[in-house]
């Protein structure tokens, strides 16, 4: 199994840009975390969505 680490610093820059129009580009070189950064933004989405629906 995996040990992930989890990087909320890059989390946070990214996350003001999220519902806006701009295209997002995540530069890096291989196997730096990109895809990882992604999944967590994904599950940061689907929590805030759950959110919403539950208030």
């Amino acid at each position: 199994m995996l040990n992930l680490i989890s990087r909320p610093k890059y989390l946070k820059r990214i996350l003001p840009f999220i519902d806006t129009e701009l295209i997002k580009v995540i530069p890096g070189v291989r196997r730096s975390g990109k895809s990882f950064l992604l999944e967590a933004i994904r599950d940061y989405i689907l929590a805030q969505n759950k959110d919403n629906h539950t208030n």
